[in-house]
């Protein structure tokens, strides 16, 4: 992966050296890395970076993310090829699969930097459906790292069901439409 742009983009070493550990550490779940992997924090920035292949990412934040043209919704991990471009209106981050960094502490992020990435390693595209966090967990609720643990516990169910068959339906109650991930069992 190599920066075309940075601007008030930062690589934090660890969720503990970032402004917000909660979002940091999410998107390191999303793109199924350690919790405790680096990452890119967007402080109100902007990146954009170019791929060698198919690639695993996730952001999480307040952010604006085109992945090979097409729009993602943050919160979510998703696969890109050719790019990423991300606009941050506050703090994010973009984590990415296999991410290697030596950094001891948080280092600026400039155009021309180049970090290395991890191969996908069997990641269906089927998975992508369980790797997001609903809207109800996308809010540290209390002490961050019970509130990652309760994401964590989420996305390992609902990546579970998925691999089982799993097929994601609305279904509308007392006014509220709600997602709900149904199982056939035979």
């Amino acid at each position: 992966m190599v920066v075309r742009k940075a601007y008030r983009a930062f690589l934090s070493p660890n969720p503990l050296g970032s402004q917000d550990k909660f979002a940091h550490a999410v998107s390191n779940l999303l793109s199924l890395n350690s919790l405790t992997a680096p990452a890119i924090e967007l402080q109100g920035g902007e990146f954009e970076a170019v791929l060698n292949g198919k690639t695993l990412m996730a952001v999480a934040g307040d952010a604006e993310v085109i992945a090979d043209g097409r729009r993602v919704e943050p919160w979510t991990a998703f696969f890109a090829r050719e790019g990423v471009m991300i606009r941050s209106g506050a703090t994010a981050y973009l984590s990415v699969r296999g991410l290697s960094a030596a950094a001891s502490g948080k280092l600026p992020v400039r155009e021309g930097d180049a970090f290395s990435v991890q191969g996908l390693n069997g990641i269906a595209d089927s998975d992508l459906r369980a790797l997001r966090v609903p809207h109800t967990l996308r809010v540290a609720n209390g002490d961050w790292l019970e509130s990652v643990a309760r994401v964590q516990r989420h996305i390992g169910m609902v990546l579970e069901a998925v691999r089982r068959g799993a097929e994601q339906v609305r279904v509308r109650l007392n006014g509220g439409e709600f997602e709900v991930w149904v199982l056939e069992l035979s």
